[in-house]
């Protein structure tokens, strides 16, 4: 059970890190291709914009997640592996 645990810790960690390099990669297209000669982002309305920069900060807020989960499972699997062999 404990290598499962940390394996889907992993997984998930892994996940969450595409998942928030997708999303970005998908912001950074919709900035360029809407972006006028000021250097500014046209949005089509409040609402455009304010869904724009939601998505922009659930992007940190996965990486963090994302960052701790692999760390964790990580270092978890690690401990899982290498501390059996020591205690023999």
């Amino acid at each position: 059970m404990y290598f499962l645990t940390t394996t889907v810790m992993l997984a998930i960690g892994i996940w969450m890190l595409v998942r928030a390099s997708r999303t970005r990669k998908e912001l950074a297209r919709y900035e360029f291709e809407h972006r006028k000669d000021g250097g500014t982002v046209r949005f089509e309305s409040f609402e455009a914009s304010e869904k724009h920069r939601k998505r922009n900060e659930r992007i940190g807020v996965l990486v963090n997640i994302g960052i701790l989960l692999v760390l964790v499972g990580g270092l978890g699997l690690l401990a899982g592996v290498a501390l059996p062999r020591f205690l023999v």
